[in-house]
């Protein structure tokens, strides 16, 4: 499975730099900041790939995901067309690629200590725990923070208006609704022992939100 990620992320990377040479401003630097790009993201994947997730024992009966991929195709778009065919903005896009960084690792490093009860959906596992060390001592939801990083420097480093307003009006409140129906279920399934963790712990960032 991961060799063949690796070769289409090959793949991909050749496609990108020859239309990535076709436009105007620096080409073989937005090639290199690109390959950095597929590198990192090979790196989030294996942190997916890495888990075995344990059976499903409730979901929330929704499956959001089949509505956001759109939303996430269009946001991806947008940043691929936006940064290939604009003039590059070096310092804001150093900037961007910094936040992207970061929020990959925080990302990742959260995936890889829920082990098998990582999911992508909404959902509780057979033999389920509550994990309240690593980098879930001081906040709830730190997987949903490193993905709000990552795809706002997305947008940042591609230096795209139209995929920061995707990311303003449509992926923030989902992330609002996702970890509102997490918490949810949490409280319903752990109770007074959810309830002590949610007072010594805030949502997404250690102290402040």
């Amino acid at each position: 499975m991961e060799s063949f990620f690796a070769i289409r992320a090959i793949m991909a990377i050749v496609l990108i730099i020859f239309f990535a040479a076709l436009f105007d401003s620096y080409p073989y630097l937005k090639a290199f900041f690109i390959a950095l790009f597929f590198l990192v993201v090979i790196y989030y994947r294996r942190s997916q790939l890495a888990n075995i997730s344990a059976f499903t024992k409730k979901a929330n009966g929704f499956d959001d995901r089949k509505i956001l991929i759109p939303f996430y195709t269009i946001f991806l778009v947008f940043c691929a067309y936006d940064f290939l065919s604009q003039p590059m903005n070096l310092p804001i896009t150093i900037f961007g690629g910094i936040v992207f960084t970061i929020g990959i690792y925080i990302y990742s490093n959260s995936v890889k200590k829920l082990g098998k009860f990582f999911s992508t959906a909404v959902e509780i596992k057979e033999k389920h725990r509550l994990i309240q060390n690593g980098p879930y001592k001081h906040v709830r939801h730190p997987a949903y923070f490193g993905s709000l990083l990552f795809l706002g420097g997305l947008a940042i480093a591609a230096n795209s208006l139209i995929a920061g307003i995707i990311y303003l009006i449509l992926l923030l409140p989902w992330f609002a609704w996702r970890i509102s129906s997490e918490e949810k279920m949490l409280e319903k399934e752990f109770g007074k022992t959810f309830l002590e963790y949610k007072k010594k712990t805030k949502i997404l960032i250690p102290k402040l939100l």
